[in-house]
Order: structure tokens, then sequence, then C-alpha cells
């Protein structure tokens, strides 16, 4: 299956070792999403005891490897897995030494680890924790002021797209026309209604910063605004 270039739209991000070619995120977190699947399969064999043996069995019997394998099934059966967590192991012979065997508490740091690979995550998207229903401690003005920063984010990206089509399509096959796509609302509309009122932009200003439609045939949105009872100095 072959496609000419010229029928092929190449949308580029930016690839520090690599000035001519760009990569997408996926590519950017492609070490860290490898190493958190290896570290999730660690975490699958730690809680099943796998990874590591959570106990030695150190006796002066002078049992056989088959023997030993048998004793070693046995405390397995019984004592091995989240079925038999906190039960009491008893141990009885001559010279049975048992120790066990501890994991460092950096292994233990699942959810550390987690919350790191969620905000890498998040970062890469360039997405605010906010957007995807993380709120942690966050009030409504830091939720506002994030989402309104996510939605420029995703603004900023829609325009590079908007202009890779434009200038690999459009201007090639039809160079009078504009592609663009439809952008999310990044205003605070409260603080919009108070710089209308207060004469400093218009209402056709305002519909700009919020992505709305402008009407500039309309005299009255293009008018400056203020209270009828302001009055000057020295009136």
């Amino acid at each position: 299956f072959n496609v000419p270039p010229e029928q092929v739209i190449h949308f580029s991000q930016n690839r520090v070792f690599d000035p001519f070619w760009g990569v997408g995120s996926i590519e950017k977190m492609r070490i860290m999403a490898e190493a958190e699947v290896n570290s999730d399969q660690f975490s699958k064999e730690f809680l099943a005891n796998r990874a590591t043996p959570s106990m030695f069995v150190k006796d002066n019997l002078g049992v056989g490897s088959s023997e030993g394998e048998r004793t070693s099934r046995i405390l397995n059966d019984k004592y091995r897995g989240n079925k038999n967590a906190g039960g009491i192991i008893y141990m009885s012979g001559d010279g049975v030494d048992v120790k066990s065997l501890q994991v460092s508490q950096r292994d233990m740091q699942y959810i550390e680890s987690k919350n790191y690979t969620k905000e890498l995550t998040l970062s890469v998207f360039k997405v605010v924790p906010e957007a995807v229903g993380i709120v942690n401690d966050s009030n409504r003005a830091t939720i506002d002021a994030s989402l309104n920063m996510y939605f420029k984010n995703i603004n900023s990206m829609l325009v590079d797209l908007e202009a890779s089509i434009q200038a690999q399509y459009f201007d090639l096959h039809s160079p009078g026309l504009k592609f663009k796509f439809k952008k999310h609302f990044t205003g605070d509309v409260d603080a919009l209604i108070k710089m209308i009122g207060n004469g400093l932009i218009t209402p056709n200003d305002a519909s700009k910063k919020l992505g709305l439609p402008v009407d500039l045939n309309d005299e009255s949105r293009n008018n400056y605004y203020q209270p009828a009872n302001l009055l000057p100095m020295g009136f």
C-alpha cells in the first residue's frame, strides 16, 4: 500500500535531538511508559509473593533435594499468598532457623511512584489534573484558572494543526480557502463583563476573547460603555 507524499499531511512536534523531524507525545514518553509496564509487572509478581522469597528456612537435618522441595511446596501452600496473610507459622526440628527477608521501604512506595507517573503523563499531554477530575486541594478559583490554561493549550495545538493543514493542503489546492478549527472559550466571563462595564473593551472585543462570533455591523457592539453615575473629577 503506497501513498504519494503529496497526499500525506505531516503533523510534527518538537524534538530536541533532531531539528528536522518531530515526534508525537507517545514517543516522547516511551521510556517512561516502558518503565511503568515493568513496574506494574514487578508489582504483580511482588503481591503474588514471587518477586522475592519472604522467608528463609534452614535446618541441620541433611535432607535431600527432593525432600527439601517437598517441604518448600508444603510451606508455600500453607503460608504463601494473600489468603494466608497474617497467619502464624510454627516450625520444629533439629537446629531449625527461620529468618524473615525484609523488603526495602523503597520497593513499597507504589503510591508515590504512581502519582509521579500520573503527573508526568498529564504534563506530556499538557492536561491539567482538574480536566480529568483530579482536584486534590484545588478550590473553585484554581480549578477555573487551570481549566482556562488547559483550553488555551488545546487552542495553541489547534493553531499548529491549522497551520500544517493550511500549508500542506489548502495553499496547494485551494489557496483562497482558510482552514480553521472551532476554538474553546478561554476568557474569564466575569472579568470580561466588568471590563465592558468600565469602558475598557467593547462587546465585540469580549466575544473575540471568548471565541464567540463577532458582529462588526452592529454599532452597539463596537461602542465603549461605562456606568452612568461616573463623573469626571472637578465637575
